[in-house]
């Protein structure tokens, strides 16, 4: 049985993307990216790297950033990817095994697009976080999911995958699912926990609170 990997809070990244009011329940190192290292800098979290172009920080806030003591990655304005990609990049040169990524699920839809793609693109080590919603990928493999009350569950994929369902209000067994499949969404765990399986492919749990 597989439940998400544990690993030492020294080898997960929580990487803020934004000023967010949502803060996540795990302890690791803290990655500010952008904008998003004045909110740790508000909490009152002692930020070991900044990333970022930085253009939507004033000359005082960068200031400020600079005066923290993170070490300081200056991205160009033009480049080929997002900020939140090259801050995964950048985590996962550094050596971090687990990104926690906050702040990446409201705002820009086209962002939140790049934000859910990059969370299938690295399984297993991208968690995207927010006060209501969990999402990560899963590749092959047995996962247990505990049961919470008013938590939906979706499953999706972008090319195709094979998955059973177990311990849900709709189980599945060795189910093909594809990319125009939208009959995942919204199950619900209703014993003690809820397995699924992944017998091909590469799956985007969704773990979503109706608030």
């Amino acid at each position: 049985m597989i439940s998400r990997k544990l690993c030492s809070p020294l080898n997960r990244a929580i990487v803020a993307l934004k000023l967010t009011d949502a803060f996540p329940p795990v302890e690791g190192e803290y990655i500010g990216c952008d904008r998003g290292t004045l909110f740790l800098l508000d909490q009152g979290c002692k930020v070991r790297h900044a990333i970022g172009d930085f253009d939507s920080v004033s000359t005082e806030e960068m200031q400020r950033i600079m005066d923290s003591g993170a070490e300081l990655t200056i991205l160009p304005r033009i480049k080929d990817d997002t900020d939140s990609e090259a801050a995964i990049r950048f985590c996962l040169e550094k050596g971090y095994e687990e990104i926690w990524l906050i702040g990446g699920t409201g705002g820009r839809i086209d962002h939140l697009v790049i934000n859910l793609r990059l969370a299938e693109k690295y399984p297993g080590q991208v968690v995207l976080w927010d006060r209501g919603n969990k999402v990560h990928a899963c590749t092959k493999g047995r996962y247990a999911f505990p049961y919470r009350p008013d938590c939906y569950m979706s499953f999706f994929t972008s090319s195709h995958a094979e998955i059973s369902l177990e311990g849900m209000k709709y189980p599945l067994h060795k189910r093909t699912i594809k990319p125009d499949d939208l009959y995942t969404v919204s199950n619900e765990i209703t014993a003690q926990e809820g397995i699924l399986t992944v017998h091909e492919g590469i799956v985007t749990v969704m773990e979503c609170l109706d608030q």
